[in-house]
């Protein structure tokens, strides 16, 4: 590879030049091969030197972005803003350069409550997505793009909050709603139309079109042609299965009457949306004819299909206004010697069994708008109202003016007063009487206020629908009036929910009566009652607690039917009552899991199981059961997705009311008083109504 070194021998005569310049070219390309070897050797010394660099810096570890975290960001609490939480979880990692594959981990820890839950809900391989975790959790929180824009709509401005901080809340919808995956101007104002066209729907296409989700107008449009198309088919096309009562385009009767109201009907609850006029018309499969018929009770404006063969002249149905009235009057029997005792003053028409009721309007009278039971009541206290008034001059009062034997605290009649017996405090009427060994004053009601009673303690949410019995109890407690428990029976015959949703009753059967428990709590019985329609919460289960001692019960809405679930709930109603002694259950897995073997051996609390199929062991909750169900079935008729909304409202019904076994109500045998109740501020409302000076 290296040249040899240039000699001269001794003796020779000197190189010629052009030896000279040969052996000065050899020369140089001797020293360029050299260069070009030691740069060779150099690139390898430095490719090496790198390995090893690379290799020491793999086995030094790099600083875990976890525990960097936990020094740089709070853990998330239960007053944080969820989505502001996750911005500066983001923002603190871009800053900290963190890889965007380990926030996903990092974030993990972070969490608490229903986020947390969510993030331990996702597969694994989602689970390691920093964005599919992202969606998830706002999703569980309602904190969708959807949910964004139905806040965006509902807002409304609040006096109390400052402006610019409501400014940026609705900023923030928005931006929420509309920025969400930075869409171009063209898709945001798509999204605005989108929106703005489902609002406008009809509600049974509304909710045809939003189950299809679509997120474009060519998929909405196609969406609308669809439920369209189902309509028309449905309404016109399809044999019904019984004739429909549809009026006919016609000239009006000369001399007869307009409409003017249909109290069995119950009015809209939501505004209506405005809506197009249907593609076709509708096919009546009956003619329709307005008439007036005319009866002892008055006379009412109807609407009547035209029936051929009819074995009467005219049938009636339970939707006509003096249906009631006609009815009692028709099951009286006829008195020989006309005795004006036993004749009824026309009641007015009964209304339906709700919250919410259409006054039934009298011939001449426009349509009154729906009004609210309480709503009425503090109005007229508000006024002065006519209560007192209406206790004077009702005429089957009058016999109970004519015993008064207290007025004011002064004796009009010599002691001793019999029970019951009647008083007058600040111009109001009062019946003195017992009830369940306590003496209690009653205020007695006039005609036209017993309606408001019966539907507040019948037909209320919070009164659930109970037996006569017990309506009946829950009035007598505080109202009094002549024919009180007949007029009671026939309301809750007449109620039209009661008689769709009443089982049939069973046979009666022998049962061994369970020993008694004298000390609160001390015995409970559990059990699930499950799987339900899944409501909007998404509760399918309710764990029912029932306190042996009180017959106390407590409902609690699950999503699952778990032990871990189960022995939370007991826990928290130990944390309110103290721990049981004893727990009566059924055999079933979450009562049977080691989970609540071990947490009863910890409490030392005794468990007692009932026999493989039989319930009867613990009748006191199956029966309970039963009435909850019945209860919510009749109380969330309307919206049956919400029946986890409406179990606090039958529990009060069910604590107030005296249980048929102990002759006492729930809530008084556990607190030692009774519940002011609806009734009780109806009773004090009318009350405030002083008589005139």
């Amino acid at each position: 590879m290296f040249a040899r070194p240039c000699t001269v021998e001794r003796g020779t005569l000197g190189p010629t030049m052009e030896e000279v310049l040969q052996r000065l070219a050899e020369v140089s390309i001797c020293q360029q091969q050299i260069v070009e070897h030691l740069a060779t050797r150099q690139g390898r010394t430095e490719e090496e030197l790198a390995a090893v660099r690379t290799a020491a810096a793999q086995r030094v570890p790099l600083p875990d972005p976890r525990a960097h975290a936990t020094r740089l960001l709070p853990k998330m609490t239960a007053d944080d803003d969820v989505e502001a939480f996750l911005q500066v979880f983001e923002n603190t990692a871009q800053r900290e350069a963190w890889p965007e594959d380990e926030w996903a981990r990092v974030l993990a820890p972070l969490l608490t409550g229903e986020a947390q839950r969510a993030y331990f809900s996702l597969p694994f391989a989602a689970a390691e997505d920093y964005h599919k975790v992202k969606r998830e959790i706002l999703a569980r929180l309602g904190l969708s793009p959807v949910c964004a824009a139905q806040q965006f709509h509902e807002w409304e401005f609040k006096p109390q909050v400052p402006a610019r901080a409501q400014a940026a809340e609705l900023s923030r919808l928005a931006q929420h709603w509309l920025l969400e995956g930075s869409p171009t101007a063209a898709q945001v104002a798509e999204r605005v139309v989108v929106n703005r066209l489902l609002r406008a729907l009809p509600r049974t296409h509304r909710q045809a079109v939003g189950m299809r989700n679509p997120t474009n107008t060519q998929d909405l449009v196609e969406a609308i042609e669809l439920a369209d198309a189902i309509h028309h088919r449905e309404a016109g096309d399809r044999a019904p299965p019984f004739p429909r009562r549809v009026v006919q385009a016609r000239r009006p009767l000369e001399g007869a009457p307009r409409p003017v109201s249909r109290p069995m009907v119950p009015p809209p609850r939501d505004e209506p949306m405005p809506s197009a006029e249907p593609p076709s018309p509708p096919r009546a499969w009956l003619a329709a004819r307005r008439i007036t018929i005319s009866s002892p009770q008055g006379a009412w404006p109807v609407e009547v299909g035209l029936v051929k063969d009819l074995p009467v002249t005219v049938l009636l149905g339970r939707d006509w206004p003096c249906f009631d009235r006609l009815l009692t009057a028709a099951a009286q029997p006829a008195s020989p010697e006309g005795n004006s005792r036993r004749r009824r003053r026309p009641r007015a028409p009964r209304r339906r069994p709700a919250l919410l009721a259409s006054d039934s309007g009298r011939e001449g009278e426009s349509p009154s708008q729906p009004t609210n039971l309480f709503y009425e009541v503090y109005q007229q206290a508000a006024g002065g109202g006519s209560f007192a008034r209406e206790q004077r001059e009702v005429d089957r009062l009058k016999h109970c003016w004519a015993q008064v034997r207290v007025v004011d605290g002064e004796d009009v009649l010599p002691r001793p007063h019999p029970l019951p017996h009647f008083v007058v405090e600040n111009g109001l009427l009062y019946c003195v009487a017992q009830r369940r060994g306590e003496e209690k004053r009653l205020l007695v009601m006039p005609r036209a206020k017993t309606e408001t009673i019966l539907e507040l303690a019948h037909s209320h949410p919070m009164a659930g629908h109970l037996a006569a019995a017990n309506t009946t109890q829950r009035i007598r407690d505080r109202f009094h009036w002549p024919g009180l428990e007949a007029e009671v029976k026939r309301f809750c015959q007449a109620c039209l929910t009661c008689q769709a949703t009443s089982p049939r009753t069973p046979p009666p059967s022998p049962l061994i009566p369970l020993p008694i428990i004298e000390v609160p709590f001390e015995r409970i019985g559990m059990d699930i009652v499950g799987p339900l329609l899944k409501s909007a919460r998404g509760h399918e289960y309710i764990l029912v607690i029932v306190n042996y001692a009180t017959r106390y019960p407590e409902a609690v809405p699950l999503r699952k039917a778990t032990a871990k679930s189960f022995a939370q709930e007991l826990f928290l109603l130990a944390s309110r009552v103290g721990l049981p002694s004893e727990i009566l259950t059924d055999q079933g897995t979450p009562f049977m899991s080691r989970l609540m073997a071990d947490l009863c051996r910890l409490l030392r609390v005794k468990q007692l199981r009932t026999t493989i199929y039989h319930p009867q062991t613990d009748g006191l909750v199956e029966r309970f059961n039963q009435t909850l169900k019945q209860m919510l079935r009749r109380v969330a008729a309307e919206d049956k997705r919400d029946w986890d909304f409406m179990i606090p409202y039958v529990l009060f019904g069910i604590h107030e009311v005296p249980q048929a076994s102990t002759g006492f109500t729930p809530f008084e045998l556990l607190f030692g008083r009774q519940p002011r109740g609806l009734l009780d501020v109806a009773r004090e409302a009318w009350e405030q109504q002083t008589a005139p000076h």
